[in-house]
């Protein structure tokens, strides 16, 4: 009996978990009327990285990718470029939304994220 009781207990715990899941190191960009979220969604064995935006009220989603890949986001009139490196693993990468055109710039250099997010790994990623 008092194995169900745990093990139902778990799984309660692990549902309802999922439902809630908390944005993590979240960074808000905006210009003009857009406002760009981009945050981290752990979940028990992975963690993403996610991309929203909003405008006029409405927020959707516009990326989720691996993470430790996205270098920045700029806005440039309605246009949203998300500067990545060239291995992140993209899931999902809208083209456009509320009226926005989404572009991804993968030419940013692993040398050059890990000199701004990790600089003490950079110099071995250094191009000689």
């Amino acid at each position: 009996m008092k194995i169900l009781i745990i093990l139902g207990s778990y799984i309660f715990l692990f549902t309802s978990c999922q439902d809630q899941a908390k944005k993590l190191d979240e960074k808000k960009i905006s210009a003009n009327d857009i406002i760009i979220s981009w945050y981290r969604i752990s979940a028990i064995t992975t963690i993403h990285d996610f991309v929203d935006i909003t405008r006029w009220g409405h927020t959707k989603n516009i990326m989720k990718a691996n993470t430790d890949g996205i270098y920045e986001i700029l806005i440039k009139g309605d246009t949203v470029i998300i500067r990545t490196t060239q291995d992140l693993l993209v899931y999902e990468l809208a083209a456009k939304t509320l009226n926005c055109y989404i572009q991804q710039d993968s030419s940013v250099s692993t040398y050059d994220y890990l000199l701004k997010y990790n600089p003490a790994s950079a110099p071995a990623f250094k191009s000689k």
